[in-house]
């Protein structure tokens, strides 16, 4: 039998998205992006799985030096990192078409903006593509959410520990440099979206790719 989605490959799993098999590189190539996988499927937690590993990997091939630095602000800030990349996550679900450039431009007038208030400026650049703003207002929104916490919300333990002036431009300045990693490992247009989308579930967990 065929695999339904690629008419090409031999079909050798059961796919309980669309109740028929498919063939292992379509389920690893389009779950979650062109496939509704829900999160009880054992080849979309295995995938989830090796994701976390290639995370890891991409991380260890940055230069000694930033590495040494993004992995200390993945140990200090792993929620909002996570904020920051579900953000992401659901973004690319939401845009078909997002590639890691618009997240790169995205982050990089965020990081703008954020280092001119760190500095006591109020500052606020904008982008005229509609889908590199509407990722830079998301974005900023879920910054807000972990600088300004209102009652009752927030990422846990930011708030007790009072997010320090700096850690967001920290986070952010980590999410572009994993970007231009992610980038160089698979030299896919959207390998840095995509693999967020593949490996955050439908729903906000607070948890971070990588355990602290």
């Amino acid at each position: 039998m065929k695999c339904i989605l690629c008419g090409e490959r031999k079909a050798k799993r059961e796919c309980p998205a669309g109740r028929a098999r498919i063939c292992p590189q379509c389920c690893g190539e389009k779950r979650v992006l062109e496939i509704a996988c829900p999160d009880s499927c054992p080849f979309l937690e295995a995938g989830r799985e090796r994701d976390a590993r290639s995370y890891r990997k991409v991380l260890g091939r940055l230069p000694a030096r930033d590495r040494e630095i993004h992995e200390r602000v993945l140990e200090r800030y792993p929620e909002a990192i996570a904020r920051l990349e579900y953000t992401l996550a659901r973004q690319r679900i939401r845009q078909r078409d997002l590639a890691d450039r618009h997240a790169r431009d995205a982050v990089d007038l965020l990081l703008e903006s954020c280092r001119a208030e760190d500095a006591g400026i109020v500052y606020e650049r904008t982008s005229e593509d509609p889908r590199v703003e509407g990722v830079r207002r998301e974005i900023r929104a879920a910054v807000e959410s972990v600088r300004r916490p209102r009652e009752g919300e927030g990422m846990p333990g930011l708030r007790d520990s009072g997010f320090p002036s700096g850690a967001v431009v920290e986070c952010l300045a980590f999410v572009r440099a994993l970007i231009d990693a992610f980038g160089a490992e698979y030299g896919a247009d959207s390998a840095y979206v995509d693999f967020l989308a593949r490996f955050f579930p439908g729903e906000e967990t607070g948890g971070a790719i990588l355990a602290p």
